[in-house]
């Protein structure tokens, strides 16, 4: 009886150990955005750089990116959804032009972003960083193409980078977004 006893508080034991595993890796799998996100408060008065990329557009929402990160501005609220911090996403610097840096890519429906190490020269992709923008939460997984990214070739806008990120604007036809007030 006591070997049962103790062969049951084993198997007690091994089945919340590896529920622990599980909860564990699940959480890591699906870290917050913020985690990641462009450290609080972005020194505006920094110069914007060579400018910014849009990497998505809708009526709603536009994704841009610079040196300094990637932000999501919902364009009906006017304001920044959320920020990623390139160096913190993929261990490097942001890079909107040059050989090596970071690519930024967005599935069609604007859902998923994904960010990784480039190098433009072998084509090759390092860390890369999958954001899941409906519950704002991240991973880190091999590179794998999604099937229907966004076409870059369709952005209608622009972003006026200023001299400073404080002066940078998303232009549309004739409105205008202060994308950092």
């Amino acid at each position: 009886m006591k070997k049962y006893i103790a062969l049951v508080l084993a198997l007690v034991c091994v089945s919340a150990l590896a529920a622990c595993g599980e909860s564990d890796n699940s959480a890591a799998e699906n870290a917050k955005l913020s985690e990641i996100a462009v450290n609080e408060p972005l020194d505006l008065e920094t110069s914007s750089g060579v400018g910014a990329e849009i990497a998505f557009e809708s009526e709603d929402m536009i994704v841009f990116y610079g040196d300094f990160g990637l932000f999501g501005y919902d364009l009906k609220a006017n304001e920044i959804k959320y920020s990623v911090d390139f160096e913190k996403a993929v261990g490097i610097e942001g890079s909107v032009q040059g050989s090596y840096g970071t690519a930024v890519e967005v599935t069609e429906d604007g859902n998923n972003i994904i960010i990784s190490e480039y190098n433009a020269e072998t084509e090759e992709r390092g860390k890369t960083c999958y954001i899941d923008v409906s519950s704002l939460t991240y991973e880190h997984s091999e590179y794998e193409k999604p099937e229907k990214l966004f076409d870059k070739e369709k952005v209608e806008g622009y972003v006026y980078p200023g001299t400073k990120i404080s002066q940078m604007k998303y232009v549309l036809g004739d409105k205008e977004w202060s994308l950092f007030e």
